[in-house]
């Protein structure tokens, strides 16, 4: 069912992020690196060297906007690797940057449970508010909807720019780490300190799926293209792959079959049949799912 196809190595810390963009794949790590890697020679290139632990970043075509432990954002042109800007918009560590096209804004989040909002052409903060009671980790928007969490861990819709709530769903018991939309199916996928893994629809909230999926902390979770599998990441060293309509268990990823020693904080899917890991143990590893 799973095949390791290669490991890459090169980070000095934790890897805390992981991005695709035009075939290449990017991690972030608390060495500070940004690294492009090129997953036919296996070879990585410095795209960032920001010397603060990175945890979160985007990319796209022209710019890295990078998010840092110590509450700095650091946009670098990707062409000539040369930072344009450094913003300190935020005392706290930044958790998550995104740019939410269908506004033309930037967001992040922060660990005092703040959210902010600058502005791509002038670099300024439009907005800035403290919407929970935690670190406020891993969120997703849609065309018209941010979904976040609240002081009382559950995922919430929210309004732009009042970031009023207009819906809230299903509640975990512990703090939220990691909230995902999947357009396709119009669900929202959500994981956290609890371990579990729930799967609820967008319009009504109905729950799919709630389940223990790890022993600890969950940190990410990602949709394959195909629509076939879920893969989810843990504090507790593995990574697991769901059938995205039974919620069977399809395949543990662990040291046992060559997986990772330590957390596992990233993934994401390259393809549909590859799925990309990394975490504290400083590696990479690319993934053949059959």
């Amino acid at each position: 069912m799973i095949q390791l196809l290669q490991t890459l190595s090169g980070h000095r810390s934790g890897i805390y992020n992981l991005k695709v963009w035009q075939e290449k794949i990017y991690s972030a790590s608390g060495d500070g690196f940004i690294i492009e890697w090129d997953l036919d020679t296996g070879i990585g290139k410095v795209m960032a060297d920001v010397k603060k632990a990175i945890y979160t970043f985007y990319i796209d075509a022209n710019y890295i906007w990078i998010g840092t432990q110590q509450g700095n954002i650091h946009v670098i042109d990707r062409n000539t690797q040369q930072e344009i800007k450094n913003l300190l918009l935020t005392q706290s560590s930044i958790y998550c940057i995104h740019h939410w096209i269908e506004k033309d804004i930037v967001y992040f989040t922060d660990a005092n449970g703040g959210i902010g909002f600058i502005d791509t052409q002038n670099y300024q903060l439009v907005h800035y508010e403290k919407i929970a009671s935690t670190k406020l980790r891993k969120i997703a928007h849609d065309t018209h909807y941010l979904y976040t969490t609240d002081a009382y861990n559950a995922v919430v819709k929210r309004e732009y720019p009042t970031l009023q709530i207009v819906q809230k769903y299903a509640s975990h018991t512990q703090a939220i780490n990691v909230v995902e939309i999947d357009t396709d199916r119009n669900t929202i996928l959500s994981g956290g300190k609890d371990a579990y893994l729930k799967i609820q629809t967008v319009n009504d909230g109905e729950i799919i799926a709630d389940f223990p999926a790890h022993n600890y902390a969950i940190y990410a979770i990602a949709v394959s293209p195909n629509q076939q599998y879920i893969a989810s990441c843990s504090m507790d060293k593995t990574c697991k792959i769901w059938d995205y309509v039974t919620m069977d268990i399809i395949q543990r990823i662990d040291k046992s079959n060559q997986g990772h020693t330590h957390s596992v904080n990233t993934l994401l899917w390259y393809n549909d049949t590859t799925l990309i890991t990394a975490g504290d143990d400083r590696n990479i590893k690319v993934w053949r799912v059959k």
